[in-house]
Formats: structure tokens, C-alpha cells, sequence
């Protein structure tokens, strides 16, 4: 709980006031009888592991199947923590002044791949707090599960059932370039498919959360009690 306060702060809050508040909470768990500030910073203090993760960044990424909610999820989740939200094919679309269907029509699906591994990585590297929303084959290619999960153990797969997935896609199809040719009766195996290839990838993220008929709301409080 002493943590989420903390993440709530905005980035600007003076790093001394956070020292004086460790100080307080190192004084009512009286955990230690050292005092001072030598031993406040000291690997020994029960604190010095507090103001560690208080001064890295936080970085969530969110992964799953297209139209699992990655986005609508991100975007709710940053609000509450009071963190930044970046969707990963909204970045390439600003980078590339294109829609994701027009790169796929225009420039193809291994420009797409490589674009959204380059701009992957620059995000990952920042090293700034932010929620992030990954396409739904980001994972799949040129390793960036991988890189991901060397970043950050908030990783979180939005799980739904092919059912489910189906239900969510129909209405969409004309968004979404690569089932943008399926007629309704193809969807369903389409879909199976897919996600039979894609599930080794999602599966890395470090939780797993089914969210067949699951309030947005339900979902996000699910991810905050995961956090770390």
C-alpha cells in the first residue's frame, strides 16, 4: 500500500520529502534502532528496498490477441496510477503519419514488423514510467518479448477465449487489415489459428488474466493488486 501511494506522486515530487517520509515509515515499523541519515540510505535500513523501487521507473505492458482491450484497459489503468499511457500502434502511426492499414497496403507487414520493433525498443529504453499497450503480434516477432520481459515484470496477458474473441472482432473487421478479408464463417478458425501460434508469446508475460465477461474496471483492479 506504502508503494502504491508513492507511485501515485507525480514525477516532480521533491526526492526529500520522499527521504523524510521513508524516515516516518522507517520510525513507525521501528524496525532498527540506527538512526541517521547514513543508515536511512544504507543497504541495512528496511526502507533502502522501498526507495529502490520508488526511484525506477514503472513500466507496464499490456499484451494479448487484437481487440482483447489492450487499449481501453491501458488507458483506464494510467489514469488511475497517474501514469502516461503510449499505444504502441497509435506511436507508429504518428511516426509514419499513416493508419495501420494503409503501412500494411502501402509498405507491407515486414516494414510494419520492423517499424514497430525500432519503435519497441526506443520506448523500452527510455527508461520513463508508462503503461503500454502492445499490438496484438508485437510479441510474436524480431524478440521483442523477450526484450520486453529484461524490462519489466509487470507484463500482463489479457486472456480471452476464441468465443470471445470472435464476438469482439466481428463488428471491427474493417479495422483490423488482417481479418479485413474474412467473411463470418472463416473468423472463428482464423482466429483459433492465430492464437494457437501466438499463445507461446503471451504466455511469457508474467501474468495471465482471463477476462472473458469481466468489467474494464474489474481487470484494471485485478493489475494494480499485481503490480510490483
Amino acid at each position: 500500500e506504502i508503494i502504491a501511494f508513492w507511485r501515485k506522486l507525480p514525477k516532480s515530487y521533491p526526492l526529500f520529502q520522499v527521504a523524510i517520509a521513508a524516515a516516518n515509515i522507517q520510525s513507525i515499523l521501528n524496525e532498527s534502532s540506527p538512526t541517521g541519515w547514513k543508515f536511512l540510505f544504507s543497504r541495512k535500513s528496511p526502507i533502502f528496498g522501498l526507495i529502490i523501487i520508488l526511484l525506477k521507473p514503472m513500466l507496464i505492458v499490456l499484451l494479448g490477441y487484437m481487440g482483447s482491450g489492450k487499449s481501453a484497459i491501458g488507458k483506464a489503468l494510467s489514469e488511475h496510477l497517474n501514469l502516461p499511457f503510449t499505444d504502441l500502434d497509435t506511436r507508429i502511426e504518428i511516426a509514419e503519419g499513416k493508419s495501420i492499414p494503409e503501412i500494411f497496403k502501402t509498405r507491407g507487414e515486414l516494414f510494419f514488423r520492423r517499424r514497430e520493433h525500432e519503435l519497441l525498443k526506443e520506448l523500452l529504453n527510455a527508461g520513463e514510467d508508462c503503461v503500454l499497450s502492445l499490438g496484438g503480434g508485437t510479441p510474436a516477432y524480431a524478440g521483442n518479448i523477450d526484450l520486453i520481459i529484461e524490462k519489466t515484470p509487470n507484463t500482463f496477458y489479457l486472456q480471452h477465449s476464441i468465443p470471445s474473441m470472435v464476438s469482439r472482432l466481428e463488428k471491427e473487421r474493417g479495422e483490423r487489415p488482417i481479418i479485413a478479408h474474412l467473411q463470418d464463417s472463416d473468423l472463428y478458425e482464423f482466429i483459433g489459428k492465430h492464437l494457437f501460434d501466438r499463445i507461446p508469446f503471451y504466455s511469457l508475460a508474467a501474468h495471465t488474466l482471463p477476462c472473458d465477461g469481466k468489467p474494464l474496471g474489474t481487470v484494471v483492479a485485478e493489475i494494480e493488486k499485481k503490480l510490483v
